[in-house]
């Protein structure tokens, strides 16, 4: 879908990407209520009806996570590859398919990755070039058995300011409109695991909900 839009050299309106966005996020929650991990969500894993009905397809990769943690790491296409993933994290969850989707909603605003890193290393460095360097504790929450040696090499990394991920979305969307989408997508890409929002809990955000209190206001 996203590649049709860059081929028309047009960006999706607000209410499409909100519809995608709250579609993508419905069939997750569907996904992770049974206990699987999809793994592999990108845009070419997201399909689109002539009705407009999303559908998450390839569950080549997709799995009930091994509850002793012995999961590969190496899964994820690697713009959509959480930063835990890339750090060789085994005990994953099911918020990798979290941080996938904010990436894949930011990119249905931009019609570009959020992260286009060209090696594993430049991923989490474009990550780090967005959402700053992780503080010790985020690196030890984020990646809890991450060998000694690894980790004093994270932390002699260069440092990164945050940055707002608003001006990084096209200006002609309405700047309300910006600031709840987001919202949503820096949630769903928290360093930690723990602190990222579940697709139950993205469904009840803000950019879904106000938006019927937006149109009765109009």
């Amino acid at each position: 879908m996203i590649t049709e839009m860059k081929g028309k050299k047009e960006y999706f309106s607000i209410e499409k990407v909100r519809d995608y966005s709250k579609q993508i996020l419905t069939g997750l929650k569907e996904i992770h209520e049974r206990e699987i991990v999809h793994r592999d969500l990108k845009p070419e894993n997201v399909l689109v009806t002539d009705e407009g009905v999303v559908k998450i397809c390839d569950f080549g990769s997709s799995k009930i996570l091994d509850p002793e943690g012995k999961n590969t790491p190496y899964i994820v296409s690697r713009y959509y590859r959480a930063p835990e993933l890339i750090l060789g994290v085994s005990n994953y969850s099911e918020k990798i398919d979290i941080w996938a989707t904010g990436c894949i909603i930011a990119e249905l605003l931009m019609l570009k990755p959020l992260f286009p890193g060209k090696t594993e290393g430049s991923q989490f460095l474009e990550q780090m070039a967005i959402l700053g360097t992780p503080s010790s504790s985020q690196f030890e929450r984020m990646a809890s058995n991450i060998p000694k040696n690894t980790m004093r090499l994270l932390k002699q990394l260069e440092k990164f300011e945050r940055k707002d991920v608003s001006s990084l979305i096209p200006s002609f969307y309405h700047k309300r409109d910006i600031k709840k989408v987001v919202d949503l997508i820096e949630s769903m890409l928290e360093w930690d695991p723990k602190e990222r929002i579940t697709a139950e809990e993205a469904l009840q955000h803000e950019f879904f909900t106000s938006c019927e209190d937006d149109d009765d206001d109009s």
